[in-house]
């Protein structure tokens, strides 16, 4: 009876994924992501990206150029909104440069209410405000993103928009779509994963058998055990001394000696989970983790979870995120929080004047 058991959930499960559009679990997320991708696609018949990202061969994805979606633009270069900031320096123009995840790009959120567009019309008259943010990059992206797309626009200020979630897609090798990762190799970041396979590629690889979504060398009792138990993990706590977290102190050191190397002025910005769900998480152990790494550094870090608890306790409506059923994220008023943030953080660091101007310690970058 104690066999026949296993063997017979074995075979439910057959049962279940079989055919279906869910995929089977499996311990490693990567590999049901992959999984799953190419179940959906595979039901579509077609191998184009989700929602509003286009194949990048470096970073797996970035933003569609050129993008319309109701009150969501993108110019022709990938920066949110519809006004293009030039390469090229303006002279006596500032410049704040953002880079980062979907909060940072403003997912959820019309053009004029994303905070960074809140800073250069409102707040910070005369400063160009690029922001570089692609919605579903890790840590890893952000960097490489930087490196790549960032550096060419010589900003005074370049800021790292740090979402807590997102720490776990760097050990990610698929999420939403295959992505380079890095591995830490006597203390230094090696790139994994480039270039990424083309989703056409990859389509195919499924359609013709030579991939296989499970499969009857697989387990799935054992791949769904072993997926909860390393979801489980996930939720639960973050080891500072593992290979993980040494990985994401790696990226931010890199990341603060590059924008330095570039005449810029580095700065992390830390997003907290959901406010209500953010004390007492895991969540907030990765921020905590972050401050302390940032101050390792010497990297000026303005986490914004006690701004958002603030604005909570003075006034409670309207809510800083957005609904989960609409896809979370922040609000409008959540946003104008950010940019207020952002404009006391560059104040009580020296870095602007009380009308906003920047001080004279905060020359543009030099030409190279």
């Amino acid at each position: 009876m104690l066999v026949a058991l296993p063997l017979l959930a074995e075979a439910a499960l057959r049962v279940r994924f079989a055919g279906g559009d869910e995929a089977p679990p499996h311990p490693d997320r990567s590999i049901e992501d992959e999984w799953q991708w190419a179940a959906d696609h595979l039901a579509l018949g077609d191998a184009e990206l989700d929602g509003h990202g286009v194949y990048d061969a470096e970073l797996g994805w970035v933003t569609r150029p050129h993008l319309e979606d109701g009150g969501t633009h993108t110019t022709a270069r990938g920066l949110r909104g519809q006004v293009e900031v030039p390469l090229a320096r303006t002279p006596g123009t500032p410049r704040l440069l953002f880079v980062g995840d979907s909060y940072t790009f403003g997912f959820n959120a019309d053009d004029d209410h994303v905070f960074s567009a809140v800073l250069a019309r409102e707040l910070l008259p005369g400063w160009e405000v690029p922001n570089l943010g692609v919605s579903g990059h890790g840590p890893d992206q952000i960097l490489l993103r930087y490196e790549r797309d960032g550096v060419p626009y010589r900003a005074d200020v370049v800021v790292f928009g740090f979402y807590v979630r997102g720490f776990f897609r760097n050990s990610k090798r698929f999420r939403g779509y295959a992505k380079p990762w890095f591995d830490l190799v006597d203390g230094e970041l090696e790139l994994r994963g480039v270039p990424v396979v083309e989703p056409r590629a990859l389509y195919e690889d499924y359609a013709s058998g030579r991939r296989r979504i499970g499969g009857w060398g697989y387990s799935y009792l054992l791949g769904t055990l072993g997926a909860n138990v390393a979801q489980a993990r996930e939720r639960d706590t973050v080891d500072p001394a593992g290979e993980d977290w040494a990985v994401m102190r790696a990226i931010l050191r890199r990341f603060r000696d590059r924008a330095i190397a570039e005449g810029s002025r580095p700065a992390l910005m830390i997003f907290p989970h959901r406010p209500e769900r953010h004390r007492g998480s895991v969540y907030e152990q990765i921020e905590q983790l972050a401050r302390e790494a940032a101050e390792e550094l010497d990297l000026p870090c303005l986490s914004l979870s006690d701004g958002f608890y603030a604005a909570l306790e003075q006034d409670p409506e309207p809510p800083l995120t957005n609904p989960r059923e609409i896809g979370g994220h922040l609000s409008d008023r959540g946003n104008r929080v950010v940019a207020e943030q952002v404009v006391e953080f560059l104040r009580e660091h020296g870095w602007i004047d009380a009308a906003g101007a920047p001080t004279p310690g905060l020359a543009p970058a030099p030409p190279r």
